[in-house]
């Protein structure tokens, strides 16, 4: 059984989400706006985009400057992850 990887896509625009979802085969969770997120034992959870619960993502890319995104961008720096930009 092939494992994909789980990408989170934050801050774009459905356009934006559309086209990579179209060429990415892979998992995907989606969110226009800052979601919860949490690192436990260097893995990255971010909250579900439907639902209750967080997933477990391989890869973060996001997009944008948010009004109070010093603690996402600082969990994301801190996971030391796959990430896009980079956060440091």
């Amino acid at each position: 059984m092939m494992k994909y990887d789980r990408i989170a896509v934050v801050g774009l625009h459905q356009p934006e989400y559309d086209f990579i979802r179209k060429h990415f085969d892979g998992l995907i969770i989606w969110h226009q706006s800052i979601p919860k997120i949490r690192v436990v034992d260097e893995t990255l959870f971010v909250e579900k985009a439907t639902g209750v619960g967080m997933l477990p993502v391989d890869k973060m890319v996001y997009h944008g400057i948010f009004e109070n995104d010093l603690d996402f961008i600082a969990g994301l720096a801190l996971w030391n992850g796959q990430t896009f930009p980079n956060p440091h």
